[in-house]
């Protein structure tokens, strides 16, 4: 509901750290495994291969890219990053496994948009990918259109390594 989405503050970012041991990314613990196959049209999760967890950054901003980095590196996650929708919609097609979690800037001028971005995610893996719409705008529609295009959650920036 959009209730739980509300404004999403920089706070979202608590639950992806949990030190000295690495937690999942925030909704894929809930992940069933069992329904790999169906939700995930036959893809693993990188931490199913290759044990700890993968959160892809889909940014067209490098300098988002270093906070996303600063944030989660050091708390064991691996990040790997993706300049533009259509980028990180190949490297997962290509390399065939998901991420554990991939955070979606809403708003890329360049090709397709964070929205975009995610109903293109949701149409090919299902729910099995959660998904984190980041974006500096805070407004009620913003929020409803992000989960509204297949968001799991919502993250408002600017947020700091501290959140």
């Amino acid at each position: 509901s959009l209730e739980r989405h509300k404004l999403r503050d920089p706070s979202g970012l608590r639950a992806l750290s949990s030190p000295p041991t690495v937690s999942p990314p925030r909704g894929a613990q809930d992940f069933d495994p069992g329904d790999e196959g169906v939700e995930a049209g036959g893809l693993s999760r990188h931490n199913e291969i290759f044990g700890g967890w993968e959160v892809l950054s889909v940014d067209d901003n490098p300098v988002n890219h270093m906070v996303v980095n600063s944030a989660l590196r050091p708390r064991g996650y691996k990040v790997t990053e993706c300049l533009s929708g259509e980028a990180g919609l190949a490297l997962i097609q290509k390399r065939g496994y998901l991420p554990d979690c991939a955070l979606v800037d809403q708003c890329m001028p360049e090709g397709i948009s964070g929205h975009q971005t995610c109903q293109e995610l949701r149409k090919r893996y299902g729910s099995a990918l959660p998904l984190i719409m980041v974006s500096a705008n805070a407004r009620e529609e913003d929020v409803k259109e992000a989960i509204d295009a297949g968001a799991s959650e919502y993250l408002c920036k600017p947020y700091s390594v501290a959140d």
